[in-house]
């Protein structure tokens, strides 16, 4: 994540908050597939991660007047996960429970603002846990661990700063490259792992869980 991209999503709110339908398609464009990852991994069902995904993108429009989000990218990962568990927890009961026929009523109707406001919770409570665990980490010196977390959570939302000679053009770094012996003393291999690496041996290029 850049400074320019922590404004686009910022300009993409407000403009969300005020029932901007491109913002909004902007916003499904840029993170459906990353969604639809998280969900698919975790269930590996494809019709399912789908009907997620799209669950996720219904409730983000319908409440879009009270949205809050600083880091789109992070809300909607932990609003996904949150939903994959909560639809887990569904298809269990309804083993345990086949003769129980699920209806659309006016109480299911509330059941998904009450959802909606867990998942915010949820997602708050994410960030600051997150955060505190950013903040005790960089108070032991294990900076090492408060990045790792960083890249695993999206949390804290962070600013990149650009300083002269920055080799990352401004972007937070998201992996180590390979040590620069190994192109020489282990070729072949070598090139086998950058290959599935997009982006290739780069501080900016994203290993495979790191979506």
């Amino acid at each position: 994540m850049n400074a320019n991209h922590s404004t686009s999503d910022d300009g993409l709110m407000l403009r969300l908050r005020q029932g901007d339908e491109l913002a909004f398609t902007e916003i499904y464009n840029r993170y459906w597939d990353k969604l639809y990852y998280i969900a698919h991994k975790l269930l590996k069902d494809q019709e399912a991660a789908e009907g997620i995904v799209q669950d996720v993108f219904l409730m983000i429009w319908k409440k879009r007047a009270g949205l809050n989000m600083e880091c789109i990218s992070a809300y909607l990962a932990a609003m996904t996960r949150y939903a994959v568990f909560r639809y887990l927890s569904k298809e269990k009961r309804s083993k345990q429970q086949e003769n129980i026929v699920g209806l659309l009523t006016a109480n299911a109707a509330s059941e998904i603002d009450i959802d909606y406001k867990i998942l915010l919770e949820i997602a708050n409570g994410l960030e600051m846990i997150n955060t505190q665990y950013w903040v005790l980490n960089n108070t032991k010196l294990d900076f090492y661990e408060s990045w790792a977390n960083w890249r695993r959570t999206g949390f804290p939302v962070l600013t990149p700063v650009v300083y002269p000679g920055n080799a990352t053009n401004g972007t937070i770094p998201r992996r180590f490259p390979y040590p620069v012996t190994e192109a020489a003393s282990n070729a072949v291999n070598y090139n086998a792992a950058i290959a599935n690496i997009p982006g290739g041996d780069l501080l900016t290029s994203r290993v495979w869980w790191d979506k």
